[in-house]
This record gives structure tokens, sequence and C-alpha cells, in this order.
């Protein structure tokens, strides 16, 4: 982390000296040189009259940092890191521009600022090793003598090509993060085929047309270029040229090969491996140009132009071969992708699905992470699926093997692997929520900032204002109303008389399945899910407020999407029994909703003892009924409730409660369970 920060503080004190004092290509070239030069060890580059680049100069060559910029620049993607963050401006500006005009969309130059999110090291290794284990015909024993972090000796499947065929293509190559740990890994196999080979000829080897990279941000390309001669130099020290590095126009490697050119050439191979980072963007953000584009070059691609390049780059491995990717996770579950699924295990077989949560990219924190190591070709092997926390779950994370049989039995065909500790939906002894519910979503304010206010702030008797429900949040089986909204939205909103003993819950809520019980008629803002029972049909309010108010309705909500919005169209597919719950848990369901309006009125600590013995029991009850074993749910957690001390309860996540002074007077501490 210190590395980056160094990074992105080199960049943008760069970009800040050069970008006012002159064009935009030109200072580009200049900070490509001053970087290359100073990662090189090469002296100052001569100052030209321009301030600005003295300027600069003087903040690359400052002797106070000498040692933490020679550090920083060390490593060949260094300078990869460092174009980055220049374009982060770019990015900056591109996200500032949709949000200032309603409707705007992306399209042309601003697609490369837009979609620029660089791959650490760690996420290229895991990728890169679980496809070399898979493709490479090795021993195990050869595979422990590499150390890799990611592949044991087990893992090895002994796949169809010597070192010295393998050929590797990075689609959407960007500054080369994966092209440079490629050639590492390929040189490193090459000479555990052929102890007598050097590294010297395996580097021309490889780079002669084994190792191929495209992209269409022809600054990137040229750092690739850059970045992977000076890995070749540190292997084997001799400056060997990339010869297939290549940039491409307009929607990239998506195109179809159709002529002469460079791009064409490599697009019209196949590869024992493609790895790539693709770029990231919602199709709700793309022109309508850009949407009809990709999907008439990608029809099974759907939601966000990750899926286009993922269907692309199955496309471009040979029979055999690995696809491994960065990707944003919501394609491993979201309706819009089944199609890609779909076609995904008709021609191949998902290896490896690791999904990393969020805060995985510095510069898209909120952006929901995995990575998928896809084979091509049906063997039925079992897939390995990985829960992990971050990037270093990758390696501590515990894996499961998840049957090819299982993901094709299920309608959806998630590969998520939260899906995989859920009984497969459609099954005969589970219903759907949709069975039993319609949905409609709350009223929309213009601007929610002036049309809903805190209630506290309004008095009671004003006739400008009624109560809403809105910011519940996370908050389960009842909230009381905080929120007003302008009465003229209110009224004319047709839903209100149908709340009254309806259900609730918030379309975000911090990842978290959370349903409320409904008491009066009132109005609900946007964003406030209500569900309504459909005549004629049992009462299953009590089942619904069980499962999303438990474990096991967060592990729906992650199974069925990944992303911050849980829409109604996710809501109707979460499973509950298939038969409704007994009597006695019903009652046990009704009594928290009783038992959290009262605690919602007092706040103190006995009360909240007692609704979260009621969640703790609810909660192993409707894992048992729905077949979730407890060893699924133990890294899954709910949030206790907050006393009017502020203490924040927790026995719903496996902590025991008790009471101690303090000096404010008694009031409820946590304490680990045992």
């Amino acid at each position: 982390m210190q590395t980056h920060r160094t990074l992105r503080r080199l960049s943008e004190a760069l970009r800040k000296s050069l970008a006012g004092a002159m064009p935009e290509p030109q200072a580009w070239r200049w900070f490509f040189r001053l970087s290359t030069a100073r990662a090189e060890g090469r002296p100052r580059p001569r100052s030209s009259p321009a301030s600005a680049l003295a300027d600069a100069i003087n903040v690359l060559w400052s002797d106070e940092h000498a040692g933490e910029i020679n550090q920083a620049l060390r490593d060949p993607t260094a300078i990869g890191w460092m174009h980055q963050y220049w374009v982060n401006a770019d990015k900056t500006g591109v996200a500032a521009k949709l949000r200032r005009k309603a409707g705007d969309t992306i399209d042309g130059a601003d697609l490369i600022a837009a979609t620029t999110i660089y791959s650490s090291r760690q996420q290229v290794r895991f990728l890169l090793q679980h496809a070399m284990s898979r493709v490479w015909r090795a021993e195990p024993r050869v595979v422990r003598k590499l150390a890799w972090e990611h592949v044991a000796e087990g893992d090895v499947q002994g796949g169809m090509r010597p070192a010295s065929e393998v050929t590797v293509l990075d689609p959407a190559c960007g500054c080369g993060h994966f092209l440079v740990e490629a050639l590492r890994m390929l040189v490193a196999i090459s000479q555990s085929d052929r102890p007598d080979a050097t590294a010297a000829s395996v580097c021309r080897d490889v780079l002669a047309g084994r190792l191929c990279g495209i992209d269409v941000d022809p600054r990137a390309v040229r750092v690739a270029k850059w970045a992977v001669s000076r890995a070749a130099y540190e292997l084997c020290g001799q400056r060997v040229k990339p010869r297939n590095i290549v940039s491409a126009r307009g929607l990239g490697s998506l195109k179809r090969a159709a002529g002469r050119s460079r791009v064409d050439a490599l697009l019209g191979r196949a590869y024992t491996v493609v790895a790539t980072n693709p770029p990231f963007v919602g199709f709700r953000k793309l022109s309508s140009r850009l949407k009809t584009a990709i999907a008439s070059l990608e029809p099974a691609a759907s939601g966000d132009l990750a899926a286009a390049f993922i269907s692309r780059g199955l496309s471009l491995v040979e029979s055999g071969g690995v696809l491994a990717v960065v990707t944003p996770a919501a394609w491993l579950s979201s309706s819009p992708a089944l199609a890609l699924r779909q076609r995904i295990l008709a021609e191949g077989r998902p290896r490896v699905v690791a999904t990393l949560g969020q805060r995985v990219f510095e510069t898209a924190p909120l952006l929901f992470a995995a990575l998928a190591v896809v084979q091509r070709g049906l063997d039925d092997g079992p897939v390995e699926m990985l829960r992990a926390s971050g990037e270093a779950g990758l390696i501590t994370a515990a894996r499961r093997s998840v049957p090819v049989a299982r993901i094709l039995r299920d309608p959806s065909m998630s590969l998520s692997p939260m899906a995989a500790v859920l009984p497969v939906a459609g099954s005969t002894h589970l219903a759907r929520v949709g069975d039993f519910f319609d949905f409609f979503d709350g009223v929309w304010a213009g601007d929610t900032a002036r049309d809903t206010r805190d209630a506290m702030l309004v008095a009671p008797s004003d006739p400008d204002w009624i109560p809403v429900s809105a910011r519940h949040g996370a908050s389960r089986w009842y909230s009381p109303n905080t929120r007003v909204i302008r009465a003229s939205l209110g009224r004319s909103w047709p839903h209100a008389a149908r709340r009254e003993g309806c259900l609730e819950y918030s379309r975000v809520a911090g990842g978290r399945l959370a349903a409320r019980a409904v008491f009066e008629p009132t109005v609900a803002a946007a964003g406030v899910v209500s569900m309504t029972l459909r005549p004629g049909v049992e009462d299953r309010r009590a089942d619904v407020l069980a499962v999303f108010n438990s474990r096991v309705g967060t592990l729906w909500l992650r199974a069925l999407v990944s992303g911050l919005n849980f829409n109604p169209g996710y809501a109707a597919r979460v499973a509950l029994p298939a038969e409704q719950l007994h009597e006695p848990v019903r009652a046990l369901v009704w009594e928290a909703v009783e038992v959290k309006r009262a605690f919602s009125a007092s706040r103190d600590c006995e009360t909240g003892r007692r609704l979260e013995r009621l969640e703790a029991e609810i909660d192993q009850l409707i894992a048992e009924a729905m077949g979730v074993s407890p060893r699924d749910l133990q890294d899954v957690t709910l949030r206790g409730v907050r006393t009017r001390h502020g203490m924040r309860n927790a026995v719903a996540q496996g902590a025991v409660v008790s009471a101690g002074p303090s000096p404010r007077g008694m009031e409820c501490e946590v304490a680990p369970p045992g």
C-alpha cells in the first residue's frame, strides 16, 4: 500500500506540473519519458525552458524521497499504476459529467477513462497459477518447486501442453500487469520442462509469438510494451522487445477478425490461456450506439461491458484451454447474465470462482469483484468456490468443491459461491416469495433533501407534511417512521391503503436482507419495497419475516445479486419452506415483532436481550427448515440492536450480552462467546 501511495503522489504531481502547461498528448509523452528514465536509472532528461517540465523533473528526481521513489519504481508494473492514477482524473471527470447531466451516457473517448481499473499482483497470480496448472503438462513436484502460493500439488490437473506450446492472450491488456506476470511464469515453467534452456532463449521465444496483448488505449499499450521488455531484461539480462502487444480501435478485442491488420491476426488465433481484467461499465451507462454494437458482436452478453469480454474471451480459447478473468461479481448470479452463464456451461466448465467483496479496487471501492477460471470443454470435474474477504482471503479462505451437476440443476445456473451453500432454487421442498406476494416500490420524490425531512423538524399538526417510511436500512421486524414527506407527493401515491398489514424491506441495506411488519396505511419512500399477500393464498408473512431477518436470508441476497440494489425481481426468488412454518415458530416471529416495537420505544437492555434471544432461536429454526448447515452460516453475521446507551448487542452474531457498570451507570456490554 505504501508503494501505491508513493506512485499515486508521483503521478498526481507530474500531471499537475505538466498538464497545465502543455497539451494533453505532449504532457503524456513527457510523463512517460520522465517516468521510464527514472525507473531505468538513466540521467535526468534535459529540461526545456518550460518551467512546468523543470518542476516535473524536480518532483521525480527529488533527493528527499529518492529511496522511496526507487523502491516504488523497481517493479516493471509501477509505471502502469502511475498511468492509472494519471487517467483517474479523467475518470473522475466522466463520473461528474454523468451526475451533472441526467440521461448522459458514455461513448467514444470517455470509454477508456471510465473503465480503467487495474488488477493487483495477487489477483493476477491467483488467476494465472490456476490457469497454468490446468493446461501445462507438469508433475505436481514441479509445481512444488515453483512455490506457487495459490495452487497446491493436488490441484495440478496434468494439462495437455508442454510449456513450450502454451500461448497467452490478454485481450484488454491495459499497461500489461497480466503480461508481465505471464512472462515470468512462462519462463519459469519452460525452464522446468527444459533445464538446459537459457532464460534469454525462452524470453525471445515467448515474446516472438506466445505472449500477446491488445488494448484500445494506445498510451497503455506503450506502457505495456515497456513493462514487458523491462521484465524480460530482469529475467535474462537482455533487452527483448515484445512483438505482439498492439493497439486496437473502437471496441478492440470484441471485433471479429476480418482483415490483415496485426489486431486481426491476433484475434484470428486460438490461445491456451486468455487472461484479462476486462473493462467494467454497466450497460445503462453506455450510449445506445455502443450497446447496439456490443449486442451485435456478443449476443450472450448483457448488463455490463465485462460480460461481453468474458463471452469473447471464451471464443478465443482453444479446446481444453482456460479463460481467467477479473470481473464484476454480478454476472455470476444476475438474471441479465443468465444467457452468458448458459453459454459457458454449454461450451465449458467453471473451474475456480472466488468472490472478493468490495473495496478491492482503490479507484472503484464500491464494486463487488470476483475472479473466475473457466476451462473450454465438458469435463465434469467439480468447481472450486471461495468466499474471500478481500485479497488476503484468496490464500486463507476455505474452498468448497461444488459438483457441476448441482449448478446445472439450478434454473438460474448461479456460479456464486453463496448459492453453493443453499438448497437449489426450484427444489420440491422449497417455495418462493413470489408465489405468495406482490411487490410495489415507494413514491419517488423529485429531490430527497427538499421533499423529505426528519419528523422532529416539523410540527405534528403541519398539513404540508405526512409520515413516510424511509431510511430504515437493515432494521429488522419493525421500525418506527421518523421521516416525513411533502403531503402533495404522499397523497398522490396510490398504494398507501394497501400497506396496512403488509411487509416491507429496503432495497439498499448494507448487503443484508431485512424485512419489517407494517401496521398502518402509511406512505413509503422510493427504495422501500412493500410486499402484499395475494388474494386467496395462505398467510406466509411470518415465513418471510423469519427468512429475511435470518442469516439464511442474507445468504440468499448475496447468492442472487452481487451489488447494492436488491430489487423486487430478486426478492421474489428468495426461497421459503415448501410448507408454512409450524404455529410455534410463527408465534416466535410475531413475538419478535412486538418485542421490537417495545424496544423501539424504550431502548432498554432487558428488552434488547429478549429480542436477541428470540432472533437467535428463529435464526436456528429457519436454517434447519431450509436445510442450511451451521458451517455454511458461520461467516455470515447480523447486526445487533442498539440500546439507549449506544452500545451494540450482538447475540445474533454469536456474542454474549451481559450487564456491567460504566461511568454513566448500567449499560449493555458485548463479550466474545465462551
